[in-house]
């Protein structure tokens, strides 16, 4: 019998039981936490896989109608190719407004599309800052531009 109460263990017993207590409660959390890291990315995965494969409708029906503007074209024939109007978008796709409002929103963002005056287009807005076109918006300063980076030289 010991008097203390407590461990029979001398030394640091009380704390080996301690973490005998907690060490399942930790083990507990831990597992929780993974689990809910794992469904929050999988939700994430397939809200993703949702989304675009309901934008995937109205963004084909865009491309399809631009191969068959660019099929029906003659050799060597240069085409301008106007923008589709928003209403013949929610007529083709047949759905509501604000659901192919917000499609073209999330295509947008992703570069797809963009909104133009009368209508949207397909691509990239010309004045996004891509790779292709950073040099143009860029200043870059030239010992013959005119551009006030090297005044005093001539």
């Amino acid at each position: 019998m010991n008097g203390g109460g407590g461990s029979s263990t001398p030394g640091g017993g009380l704390a080996v039981d301690l973490w005998q207590q907690i060490h399942p409660v930790w083990a507990g959390i831990g597992a929780a936490l993974g689990v809910l890291t794992t469904a929050f990315i999988k939700y994430r995965d397939v809200t993703k896989w949702i989304s675009e494969k309901h934008d995937g409708k109205v963004l084909r029906l865009l491309l399809e109608a631009r191969r068959t503007a660019q099929v029906n074209m003659r050799p060597g024939q240069t085409a301008l190719f106007l923008p589709f109007p928003f209403q013949e978008i929610v007529k083709d796709a047949r759905r509501n407004e604000e659901s192919v409002r917000r499609t073209l929103r999330r295509l947008e963002d992703r570069g797809e599309v963009h909104e133009v005056r009368d209508g949207w287009n397909l691509g990239p807005r010309q004045d996004a800052l891509t790779l292709a076109n950073i040099g143009q918006r860029m200043a870059m300063p030239s010992r013959l531009s005119g551009n006030g980076f090297n005044r005093g030289r001539s």
